[in-house]
């Protein structure tokens, strides 16, 4: 069974590959590092509500979306 983290990494992950963005662009257009944004898809942190919410912002999507309580669009289930 997989980690909420890692629930939330695939999310970001795939909601990232549909906008076709690199993560420098939402890094850019979010104010969150880089390297952070990959730390986040690679499920090595947790990430705070803060950070949560603007990337939600960023992909127009809920922040139960993000987080995996609701299945993704395009995810096709």
């Amino acid at each position: 069974m997989r980690s909420d983290r890692e629930k939330i990494a695939a999310n970001l992950r795939m909601l990232r590959a549909l906008r076709h963005v690199k993560q420098s662009d939402v890094a850019q257009a979010t104010g969150i590092a880089t390297n952070t944004i990959c730390k986040y898809e690679n499920a090595e942190c947790g990430m705070s509500l803060d950070a949560a919410t603007r990337l939600a912002i960023f992909y127009d999507v809920p922040l139960d979306e993000l987080v995996g309580r609701v299945c993704p669009v395009g995810a096709g289930a």
